[in-house]
């Protein structure tokens, strides 16, 4: 969140002249210390609102970052920065920032948005009503989404999880929802009332995993919800219940574990279908080094069906 807060903080230099329009723009300009590329079809200065306004295909570049808006302010007595109507920040990285409003304090600590829209490189997409955030601090979002999938073309995602509230804490690492809906094309399946994980990207964090999604003609629309148990560095657990629609769940698991002379792995899931029919399997992998010459290895598995 610091990274997007000082690229929208960066369109505008820190020290605006209150003299005039003309200074303002001066300074907008490319330089050693803040190299931004910034034009706009006019500049006015509201010198009883004190306020500096930039309108009409407001472009600024910085470091590879490009702001697009239809108006752009810097109010002198708030001391904040303002980018209004048809909001859009592109980054190299090929993450998109979509935004009715967006709002940055003039020492880059703070800022909002409102009605945002992230599209990341990877096809995957961000939404939330609005966006409140300070560095090193706590980022609140309300009414927010996302999916791994496409939203291009209308189409209603095959998933999606929606949220009345997202906390980012970046000190503590870990993110939090309120009220949460796991959805199905467009229906609602799963609701959480709350959770919470690690920043996923933190290696080794207890808590939820990427959903996974997919449909089959005998078990209709699955949607797999792996958590992630680090128990210590040396011992780790995944759980994933998977809920099908035309069966009941799928529950699986996976434990890893080592000491200096030792390694066992285990897998196994298990389903009590609508027939009542129990089915399962389990594989368990042990190595053991007894001595420096000689090692003992198990392989054990076991299944209910040639099918499962």
């Amino acid at each position: 969140m610091k990274k997007l807060l000082l690229y929208i903080g960066c369109f505008i230099l820190l020290n605006v002249s209150l003299a005039s329009a003309q200074t303002f723009i001066k300074n907008l300009k490319k330089s050693d210390k803040d190299p931004t590329d910034f034009s706009a079809d006019s500049v006015i200065y509201d010198d009883k609102n004190k306020k500096i306004i930039a309108i009409g295909n407001v472009e600024a570049v910085h470091e590879g970052a490009i702001l697009l808006a239809d108006r752009l302010e810097y109010d002198m007595v708030k001391d904040v920065i303002i980018a209004k109507d048809n909001v859009t920040v592109s980054y190299s990285d090929g993450k998109t920032v979509f935004s009715d409003r967006m709002e940055v304090t003039s020492d880059f600590k703070e800022g909002l948005a409102d009605n945002i829209i992230i599209k990341n490189s990877d096809g995957s997409y961000f939404t939330a009503k609005d966006l409140k955030a300070a560095v090193d601090a706590e980022m609140v979002m309300h009414s927010a989404s996302y999916t791994a999938c496409d939203m291009c073309e209308g189409k209603t995602p095959s998933w999606k999880l929606n949220a009345s509230k997202v906390t980012y804490d970046q000190k503590e690492e870990s993110v939090s929802y309120q009220n949460a809906y796991f959805n199905l094309f467009g229906i609602p399946v799963m609701y959480l009332p709350y959770f919470s994980h690690g920043d996923m990207r933190k290696e080794s964090r207890t808590g939820l995993l990427t959903p996974k999604f997919g449909t089959s003609k005998k078990l209709g629309a699955m949607l797999s919800v792996p958590l992630f148990i680090h128990i210590t560095d040396n011992h780790k657990v995944t759980l994933t219940p998977t809920y099908l629609s035309k069966e009941k769940p799928l529950f699986s698991g996976e434990y890893h574990g080592y000491t200096s002379h030792s390694k066992i792995d285990f897998r196994g899931s298990y389903i009590q279908q609508k027939d009542e029919e129990k089915r399962y399997f389990f594989n368990v992998k042990t190595a053991t080094h007894l001595t420096e010459n000689w090692r003992f290895r198990t392989d054990l598995y076991n299944i209910s069906d040639d099918t499962f």
